[in-house]
């Protein structure tokens, strides 16, 4: 998967050095760098296990291009849920991109979600066509499965919050 993002739009607090650094440091691997008389053009994605196996002297337009667009990636990530879940209601807790997304893509396939989120000021409000739930309303209407639609660190966080509602069934992130 690959990121794109033009700096020559606004003002921008990095350099090329600096962002490269930045980006590295939350394992992103810089593909190509573009300048420009104004900016640069500055082409990432995330380290993959693939990555670790090429030599740091190997050019990276030698490798091949097996890269799934995002659209791809992100039907595989809906068939894995989907295939997880025992009926058609899926629950998803988060409203960030993540969480709308599969909100959405996994609803065109027939399911009924359920979204929730911990933030109370999003509680109640529509997103998506689907009303925010409170997380103490989980039990009540109890989904065939969880999804976590969260950053990886607050997985953890989140489960405890889940399992400490009496929801007893399966969760995936």
């Amino acid at each position: 998967m690959l990121n794109y993002s033009l700096w020559n739009e606004r003002a921008s607090y990095f350099d090329e050095s600096t962002l490269s650094t930045l980006l590295f440091r939350f394992d992103y691997k810089v593909l190509n760098v573009h300048r420009f008389q104004s900016g640069f053009f500055m082409v990432w994605r995330k380290v993959s296990a693939h990555d670790l196996l090429i030599p740091h002297h190997q050019d990276i337009s030698a490798l091949p291009s097996s890269d799934l667009s995002l659209f791809e990636y992100g039907d595989s990530v809906v068939n894995d849920i989907v295939n997880c879940s025992s009926g058609k209601h899926i629950a998803i807790f988060g409203t960030g991109h993540k969480g709308i997304t599969l909100a959405q893509k996994i609803s065109a396939l027939g399911f009924t979600i359920t979204l929730y989120d911990g933030n109370t000021n999003k509680v109640g409000s529509s997103i998506a066509n689907l009303i925010v739930r409170n997380l103490s309303e989980l039990t009540s209407n109890p989904p065939h499965l969880m999804v976590l639609a969260v950053s990886p660190s607050a997985v953890g966080n989140v489960t405890t919050q889940v399992l400490s509602t009496g929801y007893l069934g399966p969760i995936v992130s």
